[in-house]
Formats: structure tokens, C-alpha cells, sequence
């Protein structure tokens, strides 16, 4: 941090010079989530490092969401400066914000950039696991006639409340979603879907498209009717759509160390690709 430099929160109004600053030459970390930077301003730890001339030269956001899990969901600093450095200056007074927050905080990181990797290597981060991508190939699809009692429609921004309560039940803590998150989901999805019986919903996924590549951001199924074709329907139902369209480029994320969720996506013709990036964990 140069002389004169310091740190304070950011704030609602700092949005022109986020977006300003994010825009010029910098080291940039995003994590993989429905928010923008901006939409992040007003929820804490979001930090700002700043010149005695009122210029930003580094920003930290790691908001927790779930309660206690303080994802590293935007680190930035310049790039005339270094990010080691900035980020033992920064990332102490995030902690002591989040130790303010949370009895018990856990820090978490994606890394998909080697500078970021290596950056929270040197601060003693571990790895935990990593995610991969799998890529759907249209040969290897194995179809079956889905049950003549499913009921697959869009989701309604009315069904967030239901689909949030299966996704609680579907993931651990670690990987759940807020409420506000699935509204967010909900308005930037190409084709969001749910799978009902009896009038309940008791699966559904989110799928976005970028160009002519579609891709499954989130899928749940409640446990008691796991195993018996509801997330294959869903899945099913999403590769029609899009192949209807001239769009065959669909991908989806998941934990190397899930079998159960590779030995799904594998069954629907899913493969894996060289594509993978690790998580970091810091206690």
C-alpha cells in the first residue's frame, strides 16, 4: 500500500468508480456467481483501497453467502502494484470484518487464473477439490421415454421460495444458494425449468446460454424421489429444447469427487473435458 493509502468500506455510491476501475489495467478475480460487483454494494466485507487522491488501486468482496462462508467473490488490484502485497494489507481487514459476522468464518476460493492460484498458495490456502467441466456429445446420449405422470414447465419467479428449499436439501452448506441469488438466477436463465407431482415441485434446473453454448448452472432434486428419472427428465427435457434450436454446445460444472453426480451426467451422454479449476479453503 503506497503512502497515504488506505482502506475503508465501499459503498452504494462507489459504483461508477468500481465499474471504472475494473474496466482499466488490473488483476482481476471473480467468482462464478448471478451478481455483478456492483450488485454486491452494501454487504460486508466489500473493501476498498484507495490513493490519498481518492483513487482506487485495489478492491476485496467476500460477502458471505451461505451464512459463515465468505466466498472470494471480487478481488482487484492494479496491475503497477503487487497482488501479494495488496492482498496482505486488504484481505486482514476483511477477516476482521468477517470475525465481526461470524463466530466460525470459512474462506473460499475458486482459482481459474494461475496468478490467483498461486497468489493464495503463497498466503497457505488449501486445496479442497476441484471442479471440472463436462461436455454433452450428442453420439452418446442414451434416451428413454419419460414417465407419462411428470409434469416439466418454466419456472415462475413465484416457484423461487419452492425451488430454494430444494436446493437446501439437495446440497451441503458449502454450495447452497440465498433466496436473492435464485431471483438473480431466475432473471439472467435462458431456460429454467421445474419438475412437479402433485402439484409440487420437487426438481428443477437453470440453464444459461451465451452465443450458441448453453450451459446447467444448477440442478436439484429432493432426496426421497432421487433415482427415479427426475433429474434425467429435467435433463432431457433441456437437451430437446436446445437441440430443437440448432444448439448442441451444452456443458455442465461439478465436484471431480462427486461419482454420484459424474456417474449422471456420464449416463446422459455428459464427457469429461480438460477444463478444471481448483477450490481453496482457508479456516
Amino acid at each position: 500500500m503506497g503512502k497515504g493509502s488506505k482502506i475503508r468500506f465501499a459503498e452504494r455510491e462507489d459504483e461508477k468508480l468500481i465499474n471504472d476501475f475494473l474496466s482499466s489495467r488490473v488483476y482481476i478475480h471473480r467468482h462464478l456467481d448471478w451478481r455483478s460487483p456492483a450488485e454486491w454494494l452494501g454487504f460486508q466485507p466489500y473493501l476498498v483501497q484507495e490513493s490519498p487522491s481518492k483513487k482506487i488501486e485495489a478492491v476485496l468482496n467476500c460477502t458471505p453467502e451461505p451464512k459463515d462462508h465468505f466466498w472470494i467473490r471480487l478481488f482487484a488490484c492494479k496491475k503497477s502494484i503487487n497482488p501479494v502485497q495488496t492482498w496482505q494489507i486488504v484481505f486482514p481487514a476483511a477477516q476482521k470484518t468477517a470475525k465481526s459476522l461470524s463466530k466460525n468464518p470459512k474462506f473460499i476460493s475458486l482459482a481459474y487464473q494461475d496468478w490467483w492460484r498461486e497468489l493464495l498458495e503463497i498466503e497457505g490456502w488449501q486445496e479442497i477439490q476441484r471442479v471440472i467441466q463436462l461436455e454433452w456429445n450428442p453420439n452418446s446420449l442414451e434416451r428413454s421415454p419419460l414417465s407419462a405422470h411428470y409434469c416439466i414447465r418454466q419456472l415462475r419467479r413465484d416457484g423461487i421460495g419452492e425451488i430454494k428449499q430444494v436446493d437446501d436439501a439437495g446440497f451441503k452448506s458449502l454450495w447452497r444458494q440465498s433466496t436473492a441469488a435464485f431471483k438473480n438466477a431466475h432473471a439472467l436463465a435462458d431456460y429454467a425449468t421445474v419438475y412437479l407431482t402433485g402439484g409440487q415441485i420437487i426438481g428443477f434446473q437453470i440453464c444459461t446460454l451465451e452465443g450458441k453454448k448453453a450451459h446447467l448452472a444448477r440442478i436439484a432434486v429432493l432426496p426421497k424421489y432421487q433415482n427415479i428419472g427426475v433429474g434425467k427428465a429435467l435433463v432431457n427435457d433441456l437437451i430437446t429444447h436446445y437441440t430443437n434450436q440448432g444448439i448442441f454446445d451444452i456443458s455442465v460444472n461439478t465436484q471431480s469427487d462427486n461419482e454420484k453426480s459424474l456417474a449422471f451426467y456420464k449416463r446422459l451422454g455428459f464427457e469429461e473435458t480438460e477444463e478444471s479449476f481448483p477450490i481453496f479453503f482457508l479456516d
